[in-house]
């Protein structure tokens, strides 16, 4: 009997220590004498699985929960076995089976509120992590797990509060200021975030997660370089973070690495084929390649991934995947930015000749300017639609993907947006009689857009373009700081801005059917101008959206678009300079 005890906590104390070749002796002598030994069992299973043997880690723990259903220290392990193994329902049920025996054990408690949380039972994750906190109020990682449930249902400021408290209990948990980090991360608070993750740095300098939270506040920060040391480093730690593949990639191709970005994010797809962001990535520099075959299928994952935000539509009918829509009743409904709704609502004429009664779903700003091009469509809101009954439905960025459109099929239609004939009657008033080439003006685009950092220009710096060149410019620029207005008129620009009238787009559609020429940035004006067929010239960043393609200067989907195109990483001068010469050039001509 005094051999058996020493043989067990000689085995035990090999296996706190790492020396897992002497723990596996230990026990497997314990259980040659003792065949049956179900604790002996699960900590020769617990010991071949950390020595790499997942199966025969598995097999034997299920072995000694067999021989002993109440064996909670087995059945434990091999719940969070399950869970390293990325099993995460099987894991679930091994751990709702345990908290049968324990229902008051606050570790059995956290446990089954990670599964539930990693399986996206929200509701039941919630359930379990408050009550492992009222079971273990002054419990750290109750607070933390907990934390982690609220940022998973997006109630960031409790998750904030819950992630701090746990903190404040223990300090030194590298763990918990990796998880606040993420969670500032969420909350856009980047600066904050990034002095979490290099506390848990301190605190453990090898943490993978807080490496891989440092290079995402970095990156936000716009400090790529840095950012991509610690993403690199994240995964030299941890290997199999797909997610982190992702993240990298998404940051070297903000420097322009298109091929290396491409790479990472497959590898990601490697590691997890399912996983949302990785297939979205990937679609972006598919399309932006012109493969839109693999383009199109890929993008469809927008629709799943978290870190994008798109709000999920509760369906009203099968969504529409190329079927034959003679006769069929079809909702179309808009998403994400107003151009790329301007943009894809080329379509419909398309499916109107295929038969399709049409119902549209657009944001009230653009319903005055779609209804002037008379197609023989409803406009309904989503709550209308709710009443209604339709054979299918559709967002309007998916309809490439129905149609398997591919590149050589664009443009589809020259200009297939109209402006309205008394706003432009309206505008060519105001605008009195043409003496020099009209020039439409639109230096940002909208400053919540997470690329708006690239793609805006300051007004100072585009003003420089029209200096000296003998026309009339019309600002487009809606909601423009007086400042900016004023960087005009000190470059000697008379800038007529009545953006104040632009109440709808429909209103700004006339006033650029009034004009010769828009330059703008990459923003809602660029579609909005080429989609009326007008002459368009874009300034596009050195990494482009995907729409615009690599290293063209002309635009399949609109015939009358030139771009120009930054030649190197921010590099707006070289732009202002080629575009201001030959807006000079465009002027003479248009005046001689």
């Amino acid at each position: 009997m005094k051999d058996f005890q020493a043989l067990m906590q000689s085995g035990i104390q090999h296996l706190d220590n790492g020396s897992l070749e002497q723990a596996v002796a230990c026990f497997m002598a314990v259980l040659e004498a003792h065949p049956n030994y179900d604790d002996a069992m699960q900590l020769l299973g617990l010991a071949r699985f950390r020595q790499g043997d997942a199966a025969e880690g598995e097999r034997l723990m299920r072995e000694a929960v067999r021989l002993n259903p109440q064996n909670i220290r087995a059945r434990n392990n091999l719940a969070c076995m399950l869970r390293d193994l990325g099993r995460v329902q099987e894991s679930s049920e091994a751990f709702q089976a345990l908290y049968l025996l324990t229902p008051e054990d606050p570790k059995v408690c956290t446990n089954l509120a990670i599964a539930l949380n990693d399986l996206g039972h929200a509701a039941d994750a919630m359930r379990f992590s408050t009550e492992a906190l009222a079971l273990a109020p002054h419990w750290a990682h109750a607070h933390q797990v907990h934390g982690l449930v609220l940022k998973n249902q997006g109630e960031l400021d409790n998750a904030l509060a819950s992630m701090s408290r746990a903190l404040e209990i223990e300090p030194g948990n590298s763990e918990c200021a990796s998880n606040l980090s993420s969670i500032l991360i969420e909350r856009e608070e980047y600066e904050e975030a990034e002095n979490a993750a290099r506390k848990a740095l301190e605190l453990a300098p090898d943490r993978a997660d807080a490496h891989h939270n440092l290079g995402i506040a970095l990156a936000r920060q716009f400090l790529e370089t840095e950012a991509i040391a610690h993403l690199e480093r994240a995964l030299a730690l941890d290997p199999r973070n797909a997610k982190a593949y992702c993240d990298l990639a998404a940051t070297v191709n903000d420097l322009g690495e298109l091929g290396r970005a491409m790479t990472l994010y497959q590898h990601a797809l490697e590691i997890d084929p399912k996983l949302p962001i990785a297939r979205f990535g990937l679609s972006i520099l598919e399309l932006t390649h012109g493969d839109f075959a693999n383009g199109w299928i890929n993008y469809e994952a927008r629709k799943t991934a978290r870190e994008l935000h798109v709000r999920p539509r509760v369906s009203l009918a099968p969504p529409w995947k190329g079927e034959n829509l003679q006769g069929k009743r079809l909702l179309l409904y808009g998403e994400q930015g107003y151009g790329d709704m301007l943009q894809f609502v080329r379509f419909v004429p398309k499916l109107l000749e295929a038969g399709a009664r049409i119902d549209l779903d657009l944001p009230p700003e653009l319903i005055p300017l779609v209804r002037e091009s008379r197609w023989p469509v409803e406009f309904v809101s989503r709550v209308e639609a709710e009443y209604e009954s339709y054979d299918y439905e559709a967002a309007l960025l998916s309809i490439p993907l129905a149609l398997q459109l591919q590149l050589q099929d664009l443009p589809l239609a020259a200009a297939y947006l109209k402006s309205n004939q008394n706003k432009r009657d309206y505008w060519q008033d105001k605008l009195g009689s043409r003496r020099r080439p009209r020039i439409g003006l639109c230096w940002a685009g909208s400053a919540t857009h997470k690329n708006d950092h690239n793609r805006s220009i300051a007004a100072e710096q585009f003003s420089r373009l029209c200096q000296g060149v003998a026309a009339d410019f019309v600002s487009l620029q809606k909601d423009a700081y007086a400042s900016e207005l004023e960087d005009f008129a000190a470059n000697g620009i008379d800038l007529l801005d009545w953006s104040g009238e632009f109440f709808n787009f429909s209103e700004t559609a006339a006033l650029i059917d009034c004009l010769d020429l828009v330059v703008t940035v990459d923003t809602v004006i660029a579609h909005l101008a080429a989609g009326l067929g007008r002459r368009t010239w874009a300034l596009i960043p050195y990494v482009p959206d995907w729409r615009w393609l690599e290293r063209r200067e002309d635009s399949p989907w609109y015939p009358s678009m030139r771009l120009f195109r930054q030649p190197g990483l921010g590099d707006w001068d070289s732009v202002v300079d080629q575009v201001a010469s030959e807006l000079d050039a465009f002027a003479s001509k248009f005046n001689s």
